[in-house]
């Protein structure tokens, strides 16, 4: 389903959309000043989230900078910002901090606290972000020794909270926040992780509610990994559980919280590409035994089992069927 659309400039004439982005959207939704500084036209996109008190927006943009400035401060200081650049070229400023962002890399912003954010101009290419704007006061009660003011700006890239988050991110659509338990609960999650990352968790966040947050997180990123490596024909739970630093017998506890075990995750997965190809015309010409393998099953007999037990027909027959 995917995030609730707040903007596209696809929808607006040539000339209004960076007009609206300037002077309607991005002072309203996000309590900042722009200016443009691409030198070809404005585009822009963004969706969002709401969890509870805290947001989660995803932008695309072309190059601009943005400011937080004395005026606007009056309008939000009760929230801190993880902004996570997923394309890079992004130079920050929060008080008497600056950095520069790579792609994949984040940072915690101080709403409260003057700031800037450059996007920096590269030839044919638009910037992709992710904001996850959280309660302040939600924030320091995980965190209590966070100190925003003595840190400035921190420099998330590679540590595995931070993984387990952009994992968990990922997972969250619009139904979530059309359920206000649910969305309690998924904001209960991030605001864990982002604990966690920061490395300041309080007691009770270390103890108590951290770990169920970093097992759905766990659980976020097996499935990322599940849906990005099936087709490997020697993809296993050992090979998923080395790669995402967790034990075999952790990976299969997870998937079977989850109400389905590994094989049969990755199989159904296999299975539906399986039909989906067998239905294409592009691969009617294909060898069914190619096809298989191309999916991730080395066993055509394996195969052809599993694909008569859950479509009913034998993948000829399937194929033949959704020809005519």
């Amino acid at each position: 389903m995917g995030m609730a659309k707040v903007f596209s400039s696809d929808e607006l004439p040539p000339g209004e959309r960076m007009d609206y982005w300037r002077d309607r959207l991005i002072p309203d939704f996000f309590a900042i000043e722009f200016v443009h500084t691409d030198p070809n036209r404005f585009l822009g996109h963004v969706s969002g989230l709401l969890l509870g008190a805290s947001q989660i927006a995803r932008l695309e943009v072309s190059s601009g900078d943005y400011f937080r400035s004395a005026a606007m401060l009056k309008d939000d200081k009760e929230h801190f910002c993880l902004f996570i650049s997923q394309s890079g070229g992004v130079h920050m400023n929060n008080a008497d901090s600056s950095l520069t962002l790579g792609e994949g890399h984040a940072t915690l912003v101080d709403y409260a606290r003057l700031g800037s954010a450059f996007y920096l101009y590269q030839p044919g290419k638009t910037h992709y972000s992710q904001l996850v704007n959280l309660p302040r006061h939600a924030l320091l009660e995980k965190a209590p020794g966070l100190d925003i003011g003595r840190h400035g700006l921190s420099h998330f890239h590679d540590a595995a909270a931070y993984r387990l988050l952009l994992s968990y991110l990922e997972t969250l659509d619009a139904s979530v926040s059309g359920d206000p338990a649910l969305a309690r609960l998924a904001e209960n999650h991030l605001l864990d992780l982002v604990a966690l990352m920061l490395g300041r968790p309080s007691r009770q966040t270390l103890h108590e509610s951290a770990p169920q947050s970093l097992r759905v997180a766990r659980f976020a990123a097996l499935r990322q990994h599940i849906e990005a490596n099936y087709r490997d024909t020697h993809y296993c739970a050992g090979v998923a559980a080395s790669a995402l630093g967790i034990s075999e017998r952790y990976v299969h506890d997870l998937m079977d919280e989850g109400g389905k075990s590994f094989s049969a995750a990755v199989n159904h997965l296999r299975l539906d590409e399986a039909a989906r190809l067998l239905a294409s015309p592009t691969h009617q010409d294909q060898r069914i035994a190619e096809l298989a393998l191309s999916v991730g099953f080395g066993d055509i007999s394996y195969f052809n089992r599993l694909f008569r037990r859950k479509f009913g027909l034998t993948p000829r027959d399937f194929r033949h069927a959704a020809r005519y």
